[in-house]
């Protein structure tokens, strides 16, 4: 039992890479045991169930939008966007046009940060008073005692004061240990954190005794909090405690304590100087607050005034003065008298205005703004439930923008009905809770069919975060979060839970990644741990690519088997289609290497043309199989984060913001909108057969003699004119939406031209585009015939 505080000297995230490394042994021992597991199969965006799915559910929508026309409702309302009022449309709204890299901000401001150094006085560090301490006693005894707290800031003193007792225990227990404490007080065994918590005053007093004037106050409390007999016994043996400590410092040639603790721990009292900063942070309630001029009014009648910006963007944040933030919107920065008067406040008691961190708003600053930046529209969700308070900014961000339609979060637990509370309290309605864990929920559930963008927020070691006491505060004062955030040696039950963490962090990618419905996700954690961070992104990303070609290697097996049985029994083109439900290959007489060459992509894989492909690089797949295609609709990629802040480049430094952000899209970002619905009809052949060859072949084969010379009219053009008038001529011949519509002959049916409604400008345009060429054919068709 000796040296107990050497032990908690190491680096404890070197374990680590050592954990993710046995977790992916394990699995490919497995996988070598069982053959295929289920993570090596997803669905994925060219699989024809799932385009069939959407078809089906876009063509709801337009059945919708028709209903809505028959109704009497104009067309010009039913198709228009409804935007709705933004908080701040500077910062909320962004797209790859707008952004501050695309050039259109060139002299670029440098973008500060206040440092909290340059406002704190080093005499508040660690200034806790006697209510301090006794709150604390409260809250570490088995089972609790109730505690008040008079406002927030008191709460952040007392969960601060646990947070270093709880970071200082090898050492306070290695003392302890040394004068054999609790073999001469056994009674006080399971009541060890209460005595680290008295021990830990005591040093930070020098082993003297309080004031005169506190000593009536200090017996009258600890009565109270159960404090009196620990207390005692600890002053009674404060002279062998203290020699126990200083031989622990000067065995080790410390000058300070701090200097025995584990490097993840020895930052300079970020604690103690987080709590003494008197700078607040925090964001606008917009559901509160619903304009910016109202939110700077409220600060007015409270005596704040808004900071002016420099020409060089550098604004020394002073005392009574707040700044808006111009990465984070809603979040701004103040300096108040006092922070307890500031927080029993109207801005705090009525959640006009929430207090937070801005490591925990980087998250949810970013993810709100990648709709706009990526043009797409549908549900977005959050992964797991880390703070009630970043939830409900992730609401107020969201409150204005009309591309998301439902906000979900996972990961409520039993704690569903209080996070519900909080939501109605702060009167944020737009947030959907679910008790659900997000790595249980089924591929296909329906919750997710609509889910375009996922927010990943797993548990992890929290190891980068600057204040630990605001995410402690923001889930409701977790003393077992203070106790992993000051965990100093990797015991095995400290293994097995960080190996689960691990576990959930990859699950999370891997199955956020296999939703064919999902165009990009961002994975956000608050930690240095590169193996939680880009480690864990580009692991998983090679996961899901490798299980996406072999998924297409598959297919391309399949098929190839069909065409073999098909070539046995004497199958036509069109029986095979029928076997197959995909579209026949290449024909029978082509030979092997042309075969290899235009190996098909997959059943329901575009053209390389239309979509794009590339040959996925992989040393496990077979050389075989090498030239197999995927489509890039079918794969990720890891990205840069856009610059979204207007005064700075990359001005996300994960390192000093203690947030770590990684962006992962697909290759080929698919619109779930009007014009992908066009696209999907005409692939169906709504729209004619897009066959040009098969469709000559057809009008060759006519008998009668009129129809032989029209058969051959499009090759004498074809010397006139490009191959596409000849592919125009061949799709006029068949019936569309378009030409029923615009045929006297045939009766208008609302079943035959609702399609077009849409998107009716560029159907407006296809239409006069359509007639013109139409009139130049049957022009030189006449011509033609008057010449022969």
């Amino acid at each position: 039992m000796s040296d107990l505080f050497v032990i908690s000297r190491a680096d404890i995230f070197a374990i680590y890479p050592k954990i993710l490394a046995n977790i992916l042994h394990r699995e490919e021992l497995k996988r070598a045991k069982d053959g295929v597991l289920t993570q090596d199969f997803i669905p994925l965006p060219t699989d024809n169930d799932y385009q069939e799915r959407v078809y089906y559910r876009l063509l709801a929508v337009q059945k919708g939008i028709n209903d809505l026309i028959d109704s009497g409702i104009p067309l010009e309302e039913v198709v228009a966007k409804k935007i709705k009022q933004q908080w701040d449309p500077d910062l909320m709204i962004i797209s790859p046009l707008s952004t501050p890299a695309s050039g259109l901000s060139l002299n670029r401001k440098k973008c500060v940060v206040d440092d909290p150094m340059d406002f704190v006085s080093m005499d508040m560090l660690s200034a806790w008073n006697l209510n301090d301490l006794t709150n604390a006693g409260k809250l570490l005894r088995k089972p609790p005692l109730p505690c008040h707290f008079r406002d927030e800031h008191e709460m952040r003193r007392v969960y601060s004061m646990i947070y270093d007792v709880y970071r200082y225990k090898h050492i306070l227990n290695q003392a302890l240990h040394d004068v054999k404490f609790f073999q001469h007080y056994p009674q006080l065994r399971d009541d060890q954190n209460r005595v680290w918590l008295l021990l830990f005053d005591l040093h930070l007093r020098h082993f003297l005794r309080r004031d005169p004037k506190e000593r009536v106050r200090e017996k009258e409390l600890y009565h109270k909090s159960d404090l009196q007999v620990i207390h005692d016994n600890i002053w009674n043996n404060r002279i062998h405690l203290a020699a126990s400590i200083s031989r622990l410092r000067i065995k080790n040639s410390a000058l300070n304590l701090m200097e025995l603790l584990p490097p993840h721990l020895q930052d300079n009292d970020k604690v103690a100087i987080a709590t003494a900063n008197p700078i607040v942070t925090g964001w606008i309630n917009p559901f509160k607050l619903p304009t910016k001029a109202e939110a700077i009014e409220s600060f007015r009648k409270i005596g704040f005034l808004e900071s002016e910006e420099a020409e060089n963007g550098e604004v020394p944040l002073k005392q009574l003065y707040f700044k808006f933030d111009k990465l984070c919107p809603l979040f701004l920065s103040c300096i108040p008298l006092d922070r307890s008067e500031f927080a029993k406040s109207v801005l705090m008691k009525e959640n006009l205005f929430i207090m937070q961190d801005r490591a925990f708003t980087l998250g949810p600053a970013i993810f709100s703004r990648l709709l706009e930046y990526f043009e797409v529209e549908g549900d977005v969700i959050q992964t797991h439930l880390s703070s009630q308070r970043s939830i409900a900014y992730l609401g107020g961000l969201f409150q204005g923008n009309y591309r998301v339609n439902d906000i979900i979060i996972f990961g409520a637990g039993q704690r569903l009905h209080e996070y519900n509370d909080y939501m109605h309290k702060l009167e944020i309605s737009n947030i959907r809770m679910r008790s659900e864990n997000f790595c249980q929920m089924p591929i296909q559930s329906t919750i997710l069919e609509k889910v375009v963008g996922v927010f990943i927020t797993t548990p992890n070691s929290y190891s980068a975060i600057n204040d630990p006491i605001d995410l402690i505060c923001s889930r409701g004062g977790d003393l077992s979060m203070l106790e992993v955030l000051t965990e100093s040696e990797m015991s095995e039950s400290g293994k097995e839970r960080v190996a689960k963490i691990l576990e959930e962090q990859r699950e999370s990618l891997r199955l956020a990644m296999s939703r064919p419905q999902v165009q990009f996700i961002l994975y956000g954690t608050h930690s240095m741990v590169e193996t939680e961070n880009k480690v864990m992104v580009n692991l998983a990303i090679e996961s899901v690519n490798r299980a996406a070609h072999a998924r297409h290697v598959k297919m391309y097996k399949e098929k190839k088997r069909l065409e073999a049985l098909a070539e046995q029994d004497g199958l036509n083109a069109e029986q095979l289609e029928k076997l197959q439900g995909i579209p026949s290959s290449k024909k029978k007489s082509k030979s092997k290497e042309d075969e290899t060459k235009n190996a098909p992509e997959s059943e329901s894989s575009s053209d390389e043309s239309e979509s794009g492909s590339e040959i996925l690089e992989n040393s496990n797949c077979d050389d075989e199989y090498s030239h197999i295609k995927v489509p890039k609709t079918d794969i990720f990629e890891s990205i840069d984060i856009p610059d979204m802040c207007m005064y700075q480049n990359k001005c996300i430094d994960a390192k000093s913001s203690g947030c770590f952000l990684s962006l992962i899209k697909r290759k080929k970002i698919t619109r779930l909108d009007e014009k992908h619905l066009i696209l999907m009809a005409e692939k169906r052949g709504l729209f004619g057969d897009t066959n040009p060859k098969k469709e000559r072949a057809r009008i060759q084969s006519r008998s009668t003699k009129k129809e032989e010379h029209v058969s051959i009219q499009p090759v004498k053009i074809k010397r006139k004119r490009s191959e596409e008038i000849e592919l125009l001529v061949d799709r006029l011949s068949q019936h569309t939406h378009s030409s029923l519509i615009r045929s006297d002959n045939v009766q208008k049916q609302s079943h035959d031209h609702k399609l077009i409604l849409f998107f009716p400008r560029l159907c407006e345009y296809s239409y006069q585009h359509h007639k013109r060429q139409e009139e130049w054919i049957n022009r030189e068709v006449a011509r033609q015939l008057s010449k022969e």
